[in-house]
This record gives structure tokens, sequence and C-alpha cells, in this order.
């Protein structure tokens, strides 16, 4: 009796230990699935969420992309990011993901190498009061290393979005060759001098022909003021000095197509008190935007591939863009106006 009431305790005792460690193995079963989930849903989102972002409505058969085809391969674009060693996972590389896949070549400027091809290392700290000196160092590389890839260099920053076939059809009727840039037209009363400086808004973005980037980097920068602090004003002071042309990017309609703040800002009327309507070198009262609208300001991650998915995968069944027809050349150094819209 004493034997079999031992026996059965030992048996008991082993069906406790093996029930105890199968339900051991099964929680950390259950851990380690969780753990590939929030891992595969993590990469997704630095991936881009690339379901979405790599298809668009050119491969889906609902439009025709002959004419942004043969634009992408006439208007050659090299796009540059001024980033930082925070922003690069945060921010940047969502633009390679979206619309930075559109550029025919893309760069990411900033203070540290991430071991990506893209990505450049300035030597210059990080900081507001450095982005003068980031940009003159950026401009000055693609000029040493990558001149020859491109006709036209855009610089924004790494929460600008850009719809790069609508800035195709701006430069289109433009030779790379014409000393001309492009961007938000800005006018302000510099502190200091108290003179009138025009100049392209940073966070919209500003894009240099070829010609105005060489007249940049050989007349531009050896006089330029090594100490300032607002890059866009003091790129337009020097690009000024060098004979480089403003651009004027307003459509047919007289609508603007470069926006220095998020979409929301824009879609309702500009109090004439506020900031943005004492810097806008034309007074626009007419409804945001042009149709041909090339940029935004502010834009996050999240926005950025909300954005792309609208423009590349929604179609509205029933509306059927216009024929397209693009715009005439203009000659080498005709003074810059509005193209066709």
């Amino acid at each position: 009796m004493n034997i079999n009431f031992v026996r059965n305790t030992h048996l008991c005792i082993f069906r406790r230990n093996v029930l105890f460690k199968l339900l051991l193995l099964a929680v950390l079963l259950v851990l380690f699935v969780v753990f590939i989930l929030l891992t595969r849903i993590s990469t997704s989102q630095l991936n881009g969420h690339r379901r979405i972002s790599e298809v668009d409505l050119g491969s889906t058969g609902f439009v025709n992309d002959t004419v942004a085809t043969a634009m992408f391969d006439e208007v050659r674009i090299l796009c540059w990011i001024m980033t930082n060693s925070e922003n690069y996972i945060k921010r940047a590389i969502h633009i390679k993901k979206t619309w930075g896949k559109r550029c025919n070549k893309l760069l990411f400027m900033g203070s540290r190498n991430h071991e990506d091809w893209n990505s450049i290392e300035l030597a210059v700290g990080e900081g507001r009061d450095q982005l003068w000196n980031k940009t003159k160092a950026a401009f000055t590389y693609i000029y040493k290393y990558h001149l020859s890839e491109a006709d036209w260099f855009l610089k924004t920053d790494d929460d600008t979005y850009i719809i790069m076939e609508n800035l195709r059809y701006l430069l289109y009727p433009y030779s790379p060759e014409t000393p001309i840039y492009f961007g938000c037209e800005f006018r302000m009363r510099r502190k200091i001098t108290r003179q009138i400086a025009m100049f392209m808004s940073g966070g919209a973005g500003y894009v240099l022909s070829k010609e105005a980037l060489r007249r940049f980097i050989k007349e531009a920068i050896p006089i330029s003021d090594s100490q300032a602090f607002n890059e866009d004003v003091e790129l337009g002071v020097s690009l000024k000095k060098a004979n480089v042309v403003d651009g004027c990017s307003l459509d047919s309609q007289g609508q603007s197509r470069f926006f220095p703040m998020h979409p929301r800002f824009h879609l309702k009327a500009v109090p004439r008190n506020d900031w943005f309507w004492h810097y806008m070198l034309y007074k626009n009262e007419k409804d945001c935007c042009s149709e041909y609208t090339i940029a935004f300001h502010y834009i996050g991650p999240n926005s950025m591939y909300i954005m792309d998915f609208l423009l590349y995968n929604v179609q509205p069944y029933g509306i059927v863009s216009k024929h397209l027809k693009l715009p005439k050349k203009f000659e080498v150094n005709i003074r810059a106006k509005p193209s066709a819209a």
C-alpha cells in the first residue's frame, strides 16, 4: 500500500512537471510569435509600406504615363535632401520610399553616414546655424561628383513632399544652360542692411539649373557670407550676385505651385496680418492651388504615404484627364516667365 502511494505521488509530480514545461513552452512560443509580428510591423513602417508605395496608376492600366516617362528621361533632376542624424530614420528614409524614387538621382546630405549609398556625410556640424554651410557643402559635393548625372538640382527638407512630374513640367521649356532657379518666391527686408532680399523658401524646396549651379559654385560661394544664418535668404542673395534669374513658377492662371506650409494651411484664406502674406512676392487671393502644384512642406512620414497613395493609386471613375501637350522650349538665357498650364 505504501509502495503504491509513493508511486502515485511520483507519477503526479512527474505529470505536473511535464505540464508545467509544456505550458512554459507554449508561453515562450506565443511570445516568439508576437515578437516576429512586431518586428514585421516595424520593418513595414521603416520600409514605407512597400505594398502601397511600389504600386502606382501607371502599372494598373488606368492611365497613360507616356508623357511622364518621356519627361523623366529628358528633364533629369538630382534631388538632395537636407537632413541630420536624428531625422534620417524618422523622416528622410520615407522620402526614398515615396516621391524620392521618381528623382533621376537621390541623395541625403547630413553630418553622418548611415551606410546607405544615398547618404552623404558632410564635414559640417548640425543645427540651424549650420544650414547655410551645409547647403554650400552639399552643392559643392554635387558639382564635384554628380554634375553630369542631371540637368537640374533640387534641394528640399526632409519633411517636404514633391510631385516630380509637375516639377518636370515646369522645367521642361527651359534649357539647363540658362542661369535660373525656381521655388516659392519670397521677399523680405534684411534686419542689418535693411535691403529687400528676393529668395526662394527653403522649406518648399528650390531647384537650380546646371548653369545656376555652376555660377553658385564658381562665382557666388567665394564671396558669400560664411557666418550667415538663413540658408534660403543667403542663397537668393548669392545667386543674384552671380546673375542667376529668379524664375517665376506661377502657372498660366496666376496660381502658385510651391508651398512652404502644409496643405491645410494653404487651402484656407491667408489673413493679411499673417507672416506668409507679408513674405509672398505674388499676393494671390485666389483659391489655392495650381492644378500642377509641385511642393508642400511640413509633411510627416504618414502623410507622405497618404499623399503618395492618393496621387498614384486613386483614380476617380469617369473623370478623364485632358489631352496633354508639352509647352514649347524657350531659348537659352531668355527671361523666366510662367509656362503654359
